[in-house]
């Protein structure tokens, strides 16, 4: 499976790892919502996996590197 795919695929999981460990970071995150937590997370995931399977010349590459 592609890592982009596996990325879409399990989404909700990978967030939910994301809140775990945004709330081990301090006792004040106990109270914060999940949206909070969260913060931009799902749209920072689906840009990224969008960009991994956007074809790239060898410029382009080098460029983003």
């Amino acid at each position: 499976m592609k890592l982009s795919r596996f990325i879409l695929t399990h989404m909700d999981q990978i967030l939910g790892e994301w809140e775990a460990f945004a709330r081990s970071l301090s006792p004040l995150t106990t109270a914060m919502p999940e949206a909070d937590l969260q913060d931009h997370a799902r749209q920072m995931l689906n840009d990224i996996a969008a960009d991994m399977e956007t074809s790239e010349n060898e410029q382009q590459k080098k460029d983003k590197s």
